[in-house]
């Protein structure tokens, strides 16, 4: 019974850090300075260097989001992995428990 009570746990905890670390995340990501370049870009949208500022500004925050994206599913997968074995476990111990009292009876 510990075992899956454990997983099941940390699986509900890997679960909530996950919704919470995104939701955090998000917050922290700098989207002010994508959409200042973007209001720059397309004012000025024949000047090379307000191109590249664009682009390397559009590419950095393209690469936390999808950094914040992939780690908050990890742990929210993970998190429900852990749960199902825990599930699991706690059948099949169950299971077994069945069986014996069948043999018995039997």
């Amino acid at each position: 019974m510990k075992t899956e009570k454990l997983l099941n746990t940390i699986g509900i905890i890997f679960v909530a850090l996950g919704i919470l670390g995104g939701i955090i995340g998000w917050s922290i990501i700098d989207h002010e300075n994508y959409e200042i370049a973007t209001e720059v870009y397309e004012e000025l949208w024949d000047n090379p260097s307000a191109e590249t500022s664009f682009y390397f500004t559009k590419s950095i925050w393209v690469s936390e989001v999808y950094s914040l994206i992939s780690v908050a599913l990890v742990s929210v997968i993970g998190g429900f992995i852990l749960i199902g074995i825990g599930h699991i476990i706690k059948n099949q111990r169950e299971l077994i428990g069945q069986l014996k009292v069948n043999k018995e009876v039997a």
